[in-house]
């Protein structure tokens, strides 16, 4: 089974409950629209009539989306955001959460318990020490 039918009842609630996307009243931002779950949000969106902005890291993967209104090409305006979030949380404007730590070798448990929505905030993997 792939991650496009294991993500897609998540993405029909929050199209079609949590947000109730209506024709012409709503605008999408989906990130990595080339994507298998991406595309599949991105069609979703546009079927139900909103305007849908996709997000891609290259031009050849902006060219296999012609049915998006608007493609943000990524590459240094990604860079540009990443610097600018990391100077916020050096500053503390941003606080970065860290709610859930795992030993690298324990990355299944991690995924497992993501997968089983156990964790919140942020989740990271420390390499193991020799």
């Amino acid at each position: 089974m792939t991650a496009q039918f294991l993500v897609r009842p998540d993405a029909l609630k929050v199209l079609t409950t949590t947000i109730a996307v209506e024709p012409s009243s709503h605008t999408v931002l989906v990130h990595a629209a080339a994507g298998g779950v991406g595309s599949l949000l991105c069609q979703w969106a546009s079927s139900l009539g909103a305007t849908v902005i996709g997000t891609v890291s290259t031009e050849k993967k902006a060219l296999r989306q012609p049915s998006l209104i608007w493609i943000i090409q990524l590459g240094n305006e990604l860079v540009e955001c990443a610097n600018e979030v990391f100077a916020k949380v050096e500053s503390g404007a941003l606080r970065v959460h860290v709610n859930h730590t795992y030993p690298l070798s324990h990355a299944a448990q991690a995924h497992a318990d993501l997968e089983a929505r156990k964790t919140s905030g942020s989740v990271v993997l420390i390499p193991d020490t020799a």
